[in-house]
């Protein structure tokens, strides 16, 4: 009876005893939260990249005209420069989550993830249009101003055209894929714990 008596005392003193034991990265999540990094990744990027082109424009072309051409260049690159820090804090607060954590940790962290991108795409997408086509509207008002033809025209269309279709049907399409992805691991941890119960 001793003998019992001391395995129960020593089951006791483990830590966590009661809780679920840590969660495997499994395919399911782990696939979903790299394609959610590369996502974020190669968005980055790309900011980085017209940055660092606007920079060059900015510094290197001496043939505008007029300062609002300068002012128009300048608020389109801070625009970018926090689209880009905010790329940034959403890749590192995906990274942050967890995959060995007990699933219910781990479900709560998607879940926070979740209400997180749901509150900055509220915000962030359609203030983000806003200004850089504003920005944009300044940088081509020299050009537009100077150099008014049918090409002008023509070429004012297809931007308003295309920023139109990527705000209106691509960014939504994109934002529905990430929100389907964050949706099925939330599901799958759900299904786990309900398992585990």
């Amino acid at each position: 009876m001793k003998d019992f008596e001391a395995l129960k005392d020593l089951w006791q003193q483990q830590p966590g005893g009661n809780e679920p034991p840590p969660m495997q990265a499994g395919k399911n999540t782990a696939g979903i939260k790299a394609a959610l990094l590369r996502q974020q990744a190669i968005g980055a990027g790309v900011l980085a990249a017209i940055a660092l082109l606007m920079v060059a424009v900015g510094l290197g072309w001496h043939f505008f005209k007029r300062p609002i051409t300068y002012v128009g260049l300048a608020v389109a690159l801070l625009v970018i420069l926090v689209q880009l820090y905010i790329m940034l804090f959403t890749y590192f607060k995906i990274k942050k989550i967890n995959d060995t954590v007990a699933p219910s940790l781990h479900l709560q962290q998607w879940e926070a993830y979740y209400k997180f991108r749901q509150q900055l795409a509220r915000w962030n997408m359609p203030l983000y249009f806003i200004t850089l086509n504003i920005a944009m509207g300044l940088y081509l008002a020299e050009a537009i101003i100077d150099h008014f033809s049918i090409a002008v025209a023509v070429l004012l269309v297809l931007y308003i055209g295309c920023m139109l279709y990527t705000y209106l049907v691509l960014e939504k399409m994109s934002l529905a894929k990430e929100e389907q992805r964050i949706q099925r691991i939330i599901t799958y941890l759900r299904e786990v714990l309900q398992q585990l119960e």
